[in-house]
């Protein structure tokens, strides 16, 4: 059994260890806060955006096709680009556990051997390393800003470009809820009309009315030139926003738990002290009364 002496130095211990936890939820918080709310405020740009490009899509039909948006015709097997987004610190519960499990799985079960590789984050590129994938591009420290997803989306239209690659997938952490989120599988490249049109139209796209006569200048091809990249860029932010609402929100609540514990930690080994105490006292008052009867 511990002494009272150990048990107190084990209460300071985790004590402080519970202040330091509860220190970080509350950054965690705050951040979470800013970045849920801009990826809030992004969702309606970006769905009806969506609904703007299906909709021209549908009318020019291959007379405005725009090379991004045409499928590479290969006799073998595709070759694949992927993107993958991790977080660069741990302490943020199964987020990262859960996210690598099902890209293992998915290019398992898909049948897909990368021939270009993106991570972002710390835990992402050496998790994927370790188990000997080749990674082309390691981005670390990084934040959702507007300046990082036009990079990478640029850089992953120059692959589909230059016929180096004839699919770009991007795994990401959706968040579905502050506490919940769940990781999901993307293919940013080829565009396909049909992924526009099939799926279900939010608030901001329901407003655009459908069957408008479009009237494109100079032409259709420029039109869908210039909003297509700007599609792809927005949705390579909007994943970026989500991944780090993921991160942040499960942050929060592995430090939530974890303070929660902490002072649970902390009752019980207290308790457990004021009553060693207590004996040690008790012990030490029946000695004393023993050694005066002798005496006497």
């Amino acid at each position: 059994m511990a002494s009272d002496r150990e048990l107190k130095l084990r209460i300071r211990s985790v004590k402080g260890i519970g202040q330091l936890t509860k220190a970080m939820k509350m950054v965690a918080s705050a951040q979470l806060r800013k970045v849920e709310s801009r990826s809030r405020a992004a969702k309606p740009y970006t769905e009806k955006l969506k609904a703007v490009v299906g909709e021209l899509a549908t009318q020019v039909g291959e007379e405005g096709e725009n090379p991004l948006m045409v499928p590479h015709k290969r006799s073998e097997k595709s070759r694949v680009a992927i993107i993958i987004i991790g977080s660069d610190g741990g302490l943020c519960g199964s987020y990262n556990t859960n996210a690598f499990k099902y890209i293992e799985n998915d290019l398992q079960k898909s049948k897909i051997n990368p021939v270009r590789i993106i991570t972002l984050g710390k835990k992402a590129s050496r998790y994927f390393e370790k188990r000997g994938f080749s990674i082309d591009y390691v981005i670390n420290n990084w934040h959702p800003d507007y300046k990082l997803g036009k990079e990478l989306c640029e850089r992953c239209c120059q692959w589909f470009l230059n016929n180096e690659v004839d699919e770009v997938f991007i795994y990401y952490t959706e968040a579905l809820t502050m506490v919940k989120c769940e990781p999901r599988r993307l293919r940013l490249l080829p565009l396909a009309t049909e992924r526009l049109q099939s799926a279900e139209p939010g608030p901001a796209a329901a407003e655009l009315p459908h069957g408008v006569d479009y009237i494109f200048e100079p032409n259709a091809q420029e039109a869908l030139n210039v909003i297509v990249p700007n599609y792809l860029r927005i949705v390579m932010q909007q994943v970026l926003l989500e991944s780090k609402t993921s991160e942040l929100g499960s942050r929060l609540t592995a430090m939530s738990n974890a303070t929660e514990n902490a002072d649970e930690l902390a009752r019980q080994l207290t308790l457990q002290y004021y009553r060693i105490r207590q004996n040690n006292l008790t012990t030490e008052i029946i000695e004393i009364a023993s050694g005066a009867d002798a005496l006497a």
